[in-house]
Formats: structure tokens, C-alpha cells, sequence
């Protein structure tokens, strides 16, 4: 999607929001892949989120953490 967090901090407050709740439920990095494309899809549409395979380097680093 091109994640601009780096000078635009505030620009996906709104999505992370929907995002952070249910990370908790996660219980591996497809799970974590999985709730990260499903919120994207839902802000965006499938259209402009594109492919789930584009999350995976976001999903790993947010498994990580």
C-alpha cells in the first residue's frame, strides 16, 4: 500500500486502531497477517489493499514485536 508512517505519523491512526484490538487474539504470524489484510480490505477495498502476500513483510515485523 506504500505505508508513509515515517513523516506522516498520523495517517493510519485510524486503521491501527481497528488493527491493535485484535492482534491479542493472534497466535502466530499468519494470524497476524491475516487480521492486518482483513482491516486494510475494510478500509480500502480488496482493489486498492491488492494481494495479501504484500503484508507479509508488516505482519512479520508486527509478529516480531
Amino acid at each position: 500500500m506504500g505505508l508513509n508512517y515515517g513523516t506522516n505519523t498520523e495517517e493510519y491512526e485510524p486503521e491501527a486502531g481497528t488493527i491493535l484490538p485484535r492482534l491479542s487474539s493472534c497466535k502466530s504470524e499468519a494470524d497476524t497477517l491475516a487480521v492486518i489484510y482483513e482491516e486494510f480490505c475494510k478500509w480500502f477495498g480488496t482493489d486498492t489493499a491488492g494481494p495479501k502476500d504484500r503484508y507479509d513483510q508488516v505482519s512479520h515485523e508486527v509478529w516480531e514485536l
